[in-house]
């Protein structure tokens, strides 16, 4: 999917991060049929993405 969003978006507004856990049931779904499991966000350039809930992120729209 990467180089799929990279060649629509292009390749400087798609950003990697590094996996992580999070809490959601999908490899439950994953396990039955073919799955793919991906965010899309939005930040300013050069930002962090927020990661969970977090009660300073800075959130699009105020």
């Amino acid at each position: 999917m990467a180089p799929t969003l990279a060649r629509v978006a292009g390749r400087d507004r798609l950003r990697l991060n590094p996996r992580h856990m999070a809490s959601e049931d999908f490899a439950y779904v994953a396990e039955q049929a073919p799955d793919l499991f991906f965010w899309i966000g939005v930040t300013p350039p050069g930002a962090e993405m927020a990661r969970g809930v977090e009660p300073f992120a800075d959130l699009p729209g105020g």
